[in-house]
């Protein structure tokens, strides 16, 4: 449990949302406004702290690029707090995340 709190601090530190409750059903691109190159380095940076191998998550699955003129966006699958406090606690993410 005491990782998970310094997990969710990590979070909110690296998001400035130090003020907002985070839950396992928190999403990263509609509830904290992480997406792109934002959230390749919020997990980078996470995964180097608590030892999570990155090889199995699908960015383009779960994030939307950086905005560009004339892009049209495709949904992306809901990628919560819940996801990464599982990647930590198992030390990476699974397949069902490719």
């Amino acid at each position: 449990m005491e990782t998970a709190q310094a997990v969710l601090a990590f979070i909110q530190e690296a998001t400035g949302t130090q003020d907002l409750p985070l839950t396992p059903a928190t999403s990263f691109e509609e509830d904290l406004g992480v997406t792109g190159d934002d959230a390749v380095r919020l997990l980078q940076d996470l995964a180097a702290r608590y030892h999570v191998d990155l090889a199995h998550l699908r960015w383009d699955k779960y994030f939307h690029p950086e905005p560009s003129l004339g892009v049209r966006y495709r949904a992306v699958a809901p990628f919560t707090v819940g996801d990464i406090l599982r990647a930590v606690e198992h030390g990476g993410f699974g397949p069902a995340h490719s």
